[in-house]
């Protein structure tokens, strides 16, 4: 499980960087992205006393991503400019949307109340994280009104 997740997020980074820098999906570029995101696995090394701790905030950073994941995946399941005919209809699209909406609000909401409680000695690291992030989102979003990859 642990070695597929790594290849799915090296691959996944080899095409964000492709596509942020704007070159095809393949050669030099593709490949240094995917390996950009094997270094973690110095991590242990590099780290080598402080290795058991640092499953906490991987595990936290990773929690708090995945209601991401999930809106995306709602929003790429109801667009129809990417799906195209494909798309769910009808009340098996309406089931789906009901699940996904609802495994979004438990998770979104679970991921926001364990960041935001998140402290690192006295200070609340994990409200000014989450505020630092919505502050990115929107300047992102209104960004990429402005400009196009």
């Amino acid at each position: 499980m642990a070695l597929s997740t790594i290849i799915i997020l090296m691959t996944i980074n080899g095409h964000a960087i492709c596509e942020v820098i704007g070159v095809p999906h393949k050669g030099k570029p593709f490949i240094l992205g995917a390996l950009l995101a094997g270094v973690g696995v110095l991590g242990p090394f590099v780290w080598s006393d402080a290795a058991f701790w640092l499953a906490v905030p991987t595990s936290v950073f990773g929690f708090t991503l995945i209601p991401v994941a999930y809106l995306s995946f709602f929003l790429l399941m109801n667009s129809k400019k990417v799906l195209g005919r494909e798309r769910p209809v009808g009340g098996f699209r309406l089931i789906w949307n009901a699940g996904m909406l609802f495994a979004l609000a438990i998770m979104g909401t679970a991921a926001v109340y364990v960041a935001w409680n998140k402290k690192w000695g006295d200070v609340a690291f994990g409200k000014y994280a989450l505020i630092i992030y919505g502050v990115l989102l929107v300047i992102g979003h209104f960004h990429l009104k402005t400009t196009r990859l």
